[in-house]
């Protein structure tokens, strides 16, 4: 599992770099994230997330799933998902299930940018931990789809049962997006 790792956000406010933290989640950040849940529209795609049984299923089967939490002036910024054991894992590389922002680091509020990004970096550190090269896989909901192509992410295969379409960084690829938020001053 990945340990703390500082990294910045952007206050959109000031245009300014933020120190933040990513962390493996605890059981302390179901009360932050019960508090920004509430505060989602229904429109979110993905407000249906239960990040409880999320959590839960992470801390049940820490040798499947893990969990990340972003942290920037004691406020859970945001929160990543990863299965890193499955047999799509050694084709495509690690699963990144779900991420999720805060309400605030959303339009049209946006207090912080490059939230979302920085939780795509956890994904493609672990992969280059476990021995994966950067690849990492995703199932997209439709309004992050041109997040996932704007960032250099390809399609893969058919939609899924759900109807999400499948995105992939392979090694290159990975390594281009974390050159971008390394001189964005995102990550070090």
């Amino acid at each position: 599992m990945l340990s703390e790792r500082p990294v910045k956000i952007i206050n959109v406010a000031t245009g300014h770099l933020v120190d933040a933290v990513i962390r493996p989640a605890s059981v302390s950040d179901r009360v932050l994230w019960t508090h920004w849940h509430g505060e989602m529209q229904a429109s979110d795609s993905d407000a249906h997330w239960d990040w409880d049984e999320l959590l839960d299923l992470a801390f049940a089967y820490p040798d499947r799933f893990e969990t990340y939490a972003l942290e920037s002036n004691g406020d859970l910024q945001g929160l990543r998902m990863l299965e890193v054991t499955e047999n799509d894992v050694e084709i495509y590389g690690v699963h990144a299930l779900r991420l999720s922002t805060a309400p605030w680091n959303r339009p049209p509020v946006r207090r912080h940018f490059g939230v979302g990004s920085v939780l795509v970096a956890v994904a493609i550190w672990r992969s280059v931990e476990l021995g994966h090269r950067g690849c990492i896989h995703c199932e997209s909901l439709s309004a992050a789809e041109s997040f996932h192509k704007r960032n250099g992410m390809t399609a893969i295969g058919d939609v899924t049962s759900e109807e999400l379409r499948r995105f992939r960084f392979n090694e290159e690829s990975a390594a281009v997006f974390l050159d971008r938020l390394r001189a964005d001053g995102l990550i070090s």
